[in-house]
């Protein structure tokens, strides 16, 4: 397993970046770990490339962005896109709508603004 974390800034802008390969569970716990320090949340933007089965989510908030490479997947009904289920609703989402945005949709890309 890979697992790559550090934090930089860029234009007043403090950004954690965690370059993952590994499982859901692990990301969870680092997104639990480090939800706090973003701060209110802003805006979440999902991308899946399906060709290569990669996935980014970045969750900026008013403090800090942290930038998460795999681990939270969408398109289907695994573990992957249930863990970002998981981190919508943790962030104000409702079960209904983050299901709707990891599982149910066929989008390869979506943005929540909060």
């Amino acid at each position: 397993m890979y697992v790559e974390s550090y934090t930089y800034q860029l234009l007043g802008v403090v950004i954690m970046i965690r370059n993952f390969n590994g499982n859901t569970r692990q990301q969870k716990e680092f997104f639990d770990e480090n939800l706090g320090k973003l701060g209110d949340i802003k805006r979440v933007t999902h991308k899946r490339d399906g060709q290569s089965v990669e996935y980014e989510t970045i969750i900026e908030g008013t403090e800090e962005t942290m930038l998460l490479s795999g681990g939270f997947s969408s398109g289907y009904g695994g573990e992957g896109p249930n863990g970002l289920v998981y981190a919508l609703t943790k962030m104000g989402v409702s079960n209904e709508e983050a299901r709707k945005y990891a599982i149910e949709s066929s989008d390869v890309s979506f943005v929540i603004e909060f």
